[in-house]
């Protein structure tokens, strides 16, 4: 891809480009929260007179909608048919890198190819990945984990997990974005950021994770960890397509209904200030808010 439609690309999601012809296979969810952020899904055909208004714009940036609209119909459930999980996840990582030009990472935990993660799932990553839209160096990897999260303090790394999951079991989707990502949604949450581009899209990035999360009553760990790590987003939804045949007795009798559990957000950082402050901020949105400091041992959340 060329680096004038790589900056297109960008450029048209950060303009609420419209993107047509996905709709009739979008679930209700995906469209909502698509729609909270100003970003619009449309089937329209290109010989619509509505559809041609719409697209009155620079070619390279229709171009760019385009892609965009390729990405998601490619990682449609019907055009991928009888692929496992792994499968799926690994060629959606493969078309969102090339249209990038991003280093993609997968990575997928043991045991979540029986897991039987569901389409609108693993497409709401997608569509998280696109929305998120946090300004990052073509250069700079992001690092992808999907995640089967159990039973027991050991397998959710180390405790630090959006607590509502502690006792159950959940899908997770981590993503980790480097240091200027960081630093960015530290001076978003805390409301000292300069209102500019870069800010506007980690706002804009941060509010969709949490709406998405809410609307999947699931949960969400926002760490700001370190310098080193940069910002990982960590999102957990409920327990949608596993066989409790499968599960062992230990783990069935302690998973909590998906409908009993309350969105939460863990949100971990070095420093004091800006947990204090990022409770109070997401509180007002209405979540179950936590928050630690990143060097906090044996929590108990």
């Amino acid at each position: 891809m060329s680096s004038s439609l790589l900056f297109d690309l960008q450029a048209c999601i950060n303009t609420n480009f419209v993107i047509e012809g996905y709709a009739r296979r979008c679930s209700e969810h995906i469209l909502s929260i698509l729609a909270s952020t100003g970003i619009a899904l449309l089937d329209l055909d290109h010989d619509d007179p509505v559809a041609s208004t719409i697209f009155d714009m620079e070619e390279s940036a229709h171009e760019a909608g385009t892609l965009i609209y390729t990405l998601l119909d490619q990682c449609s459930a019907d055009t991928m048919p009888g692929k496992n999980l792994p499968e799926k996840i690994s060629r959606l990582c493969a078309l969102f890198s090339e249209a990038s030009g991003w280093e993609i990472v997968p990575e997928v935990s043991p045991g979540i190819e029986r897991a039987l993660l569901s389409e609108n799932v693993l497409m709401l990553s997608l569509v998280n990945l696109l929305a998120a839209r946090v300004q990052l160096s073509p250069s700079a990897p992001i690092h992808i984990q999907f995640l089967l999260v159990r039973k027991g303090k050991d397998d959710f790394d180390s405790g630090l997990v959006a607590p509502d999951y502690r006792d159950g079991m959940a899908f997770g989707l981590r993503m980790q974005f480097p240091e200027v990502a960081r630093q960015t949604l530290i001076k978003a949450l805390q409301g000292k950021a300069v209102w500019n581009r870069a800010t506007s899209t980690a706002i804009d990035g941060l509010s969709l994770l949490l709406e998405g999360v809410r609307s999947q009553q699931g949960g969400v760990s926002v760490h700001s960890l370190s310098k080193s790590e940069g910002a990982v987003i960590e999102l957990f939804f409920p327990q949608t397509g596993i066989d409790e045949s499968e599960l062992s007795a230990e783990d069935d009798t302690s998973s909590r209904r998906a409908s009993d559990r309350k969105p939460g957000v863990l949100f971990i950082d070095d420093d004091p200030l800006v947990c204090a402050v990022t409770e109070r901020i997401l509180a007002r949105k209405g979540f179950v808010v936590h928050t630690a400091e990143s060097g906090a041992q044996g929590l108990d959340l």
